[in-house]
């Protein structure tokens, strides 16, 4: 093990280095590349331009490092002389893993540590640095030994062209994607490991055996096949997608929605990808009007921002009340920008996990200060938190220019050194807040905000004075979402209800929108009531089924199970459960309906190949299990990856024998004698009495 750990090291340092070099180049310039984006900008090292370099470059390190430890070795003469050694074949692999993630981590974890120190040093940015940020990337570095061992198992792996090895880097993608779509660090990394121990187990297989899959130990062969699962799957979906861009799969495609006009009346607009949308009111008379015909009739339309979507305060732990709350990957989790500073001399931020706001010089890169509870404190870069904040108020993820913490809403003057408390909420609590603006005058800077109250929206002005109380008109228990939208001179107010997500789907369908105007005062000019659309109509309902009957049902079903699962957590994930199910229950019937035949079908097919091609009767069941679980996917899979005996001739029925087998399973003959044809050098008595020794 120690001279192998030697001579790794030795052949191999110097593209650890020259990996290093590039990854390390590559970091920094997304580091000091400027990007036209505020949150990204103040994402440093959660910007997506530097998560893609520790995406890909970890990435192509691992996949670097692993084929030059196998590839030049795998000549004969080479690869004879590896194996030459007083040691298996499992023990010089070690001692090759060892050795490969060592340099790996040689490649990787310096560039990081660099970019750390450099985001962290004062001086060098006008953004704070808080220590979660080095999540992302050290997740990177841990995804990366999934295509590490990936080239591992590649390069090892004897076969020949059309071997689906190449399936192999799929699922390496695959795992790596997956590891990346958990919102929890803890989540993402066991993933990825679960799967750079997968390929692990697949390249050791691949090492010990020449190809075949009897030969390899049983954790081997649950690793190889679970790859190729993976990578079959993979392909698939990549079929699909080029597939889909060839086939045009939007001719039935049609929405329906109910807009609102600039002189505050209600149309029905009813879009399709093959003409012009048609524009009708209420009675159904076509609207003719061409400014909401044309594609830019959203200019002609009010913009209505949704203020709450119910009426009971958030049960869930206080990390999920912020509504931005999102996964470690992205940098509102850690440090968002305050509307109001992204010009000027000056840049503030939000710190959600200390719950102060930041600042900082924009040329100098100096910090001003932090402001919290008790005010202002100079040169700090912390300060009394504020309580934990309800909401934020930016579909584009700026904090402000409202933001809430407890019972009070302030406005964000920053660049006073103070948040202005504008609107205390009652004991009932605030449901909802929003800015008042309207489509046509978005260069305006705000003048009002709006906060949901339990019987009414209240408008107020930047000083915390009142402007008007606008009374709901429906059951808000069983209406509870409700939007704002306010006219361009800014005298006319609408409040639109829509059914609550608490119902079930069934009265909900049932049940219409409405829709109030009101004026200055908060009196009701206009009252109107938009009845329930129809259910949305599937785009291709063709392409649709033969796509769902193919689907593993061992995903779907595993699907269905976790989010039962799921559902038992609280009263309102059940709630939330069980109004999905109900959306979605045609669905999973016409799902199940048209995948389980096909499923049944193919491992009927599966189980009925393999006893034809002379398979064990255990092994003919255990591959139509796995075809009956993942449907075409694991029909594929046992084509590509199940060891296929070589057949011949029989000499006695002509039929089609495996040569293992001493019997032919058709005639239950055996091999024939050989003939002897005089050229024999050994004798028969001599063999059968032992004199002579046969070597394999």
């Amino acid at each position: 093990m120690k001279m192998i750990l030697w001579k790794e090291w030795r052949e191999n340092l110097r593209w650890a280095l020259l990996a290093m070099l590039a990854l390390g180049l590559a970091e920094f310039y997304a580091l000091s590349t400027s990007v036209y984006d505020y949150q990204n900008e103040a994402a440093l090292l959660c910007r997506p331009t530097f998560l893609m370099a520790t995406i890909f470059g970890t990435a192509a390190v691992g996949l670097v490092l692993g084929f030059i430890q196998v590839i030049p070795e795998l000549g004969r003469d080479k690869w004879a002389s590896l194996l030459h050694r007083p040691v298996s074949r499992a023990t010089i692999l070690y001692g090759k893993v060892l050795a490969g993630l060592l340099l790996y981590l040689v490649a990787t974890v310096p560039p990081f540590l660099a970019c750390i120190w450099y985001v962290a040093t004062p001086g060098n940015f006008s953004v704070p640095f808080v220590p979660g940020m080095v999540l992302p990337g050290l997740a990177d570095i841990v995804g990366g030994t999934i295509y590490y061992f990936a080239a591992l198992f590649v390069g090892l792996r004897r076969g020949g062209w059309l071997d689906p090895r190449p399936l192999a880097f799929l699922a390496a993608v695959a795992g790596a994607f997956m590891g990346t779509a958990f919102n929890s660090f803890a989540w993402s990394v066991a993933v990825m490991l679960l799967f750079s121990a997968t390929f692990f187990a697949a390249a050791l297989g691949a090492m010990v055996s020449n190809g075949r899959l009897a030969d390899q130990p049983w954790i081997s062969r649950v690793a190889l096949v679970t790859i190729m699962l993976l990578g079959v799957f993979g392909a698939g979906l990549l079929g699909i997608f080029f597939v889909g861009n060839f086939i045009d799969s939007s001719s039935g495609y049609t929405r329906i929605v109910y807009d609102v006009g600039l002189d505050g009346k209600p149309v029905k607009i009813t879009a399709t990808m093959e003409a012009d949308p048609v524009v009708t009111d209420l009675d159904g008379k076509v609207v003719t009007d061409p400014n909401l015909t044309s594609g830019g009739r959203y200019n002609f339309l009010l913009r209505f921002e949704i203020l709450t979507k119910t009426f009971v305060l958030p049960r869930l732990p206080s990390e999920e009340q912020n509504p931005w709350y999102s996964g470690y990957r992205e940098n509102q989790r850690y440090v968002m920008t305050a509307r109001g500073s992204i010009s000027g001399a000056e840049r503030w931020f939000y710190l959600p996990g200390e719950r102060c706001f930041v600042g900082y010089v924009r040329r100098t890169k100096a910090l001003i200060g932090a402001v919290g509870r008790e005010g202002f404190q100079p040169g700090s870069r912390t300060a009394a938190p504020f309580p934990e904040p309800r909401l934020y108020t930016d579909y584009d993820k700026l904090v402000g220019p409202l933001a809430q913490f407890g019972p009070t809403v302030y406005f964000l003057t920053l660049d006073e050194r103070k948040l202005r408390p504008v609107f205390t909420g009652p004991e009932g609590g605030i449901f909802g807040l929003k800015t008042v603006e309207s489509t046509q005058r978005e260069n305006d800077p705000w003048k009002w905000g709006a906060a949901a109250l339990r019987d009414c929206v209240q408008i107020f002005d930047r000083e915390g004075n009142p402007v008007v109380q606008l009374p709901y008109q429906w059951d808000v228990d069983r209406w509870s979402k409700i939007a704002l939208a306010v006219n361009r001179e800014r005298n006319r107010f609408y409040l639109r209800c829509a059914p609550s997500d608490d119902l079930t789907l069934a009265e909900t369908r049932k049940m219409p929108d409405g829709l109030e105007e009101l004026d200055r005062e908060g009196k009701v000019l206009h009252s109107y009531t938009l009845p329930p659309l129809p259910p949305p109509v599937p785009e291709d309902p063709l392409m649709t089924a033969i796509g769902e009957s193919v689907l593993p049902p061992a995903l779907v079903y595993g699907g269905m199970a976790w989010e039962k699962l799921a559902s038992l957590r609280s009263d309102e994930a059940a709630r939330t459960y069980q109004r999905d199910l109900e959306l979605k229950w045609e669905d999973y019937r016409n799902l199940v309906l048209r995948m389980t035949p096909v499923s049944l079908l193919l491992a009927l097919l599966t189980l009925l190949w393999a006893r034809r091609m002379n398979f064990p009767w255990a092994r003919a069941w255990a591959w139509a299990a796995l075809v009956l679980g993942f449907n075409l996917v694991g029909l594929i899979t046992f084509r590509l990856v199940a060891d296929w005996p070589v057949r011949v001739k029989c000499p006695t029925c002509s039929r089609k024998r495996p040569v293992e087998t001493e019997v032919c399973p058709h005639c239950h003959s055996t091999w024939p004698k050989n003939v002897s044809r005089g050229t024999e050098i050994f004798e028969e008595k001599a063999a059968a009495a032992g004199l002579v020794s046969t070597v394999p």
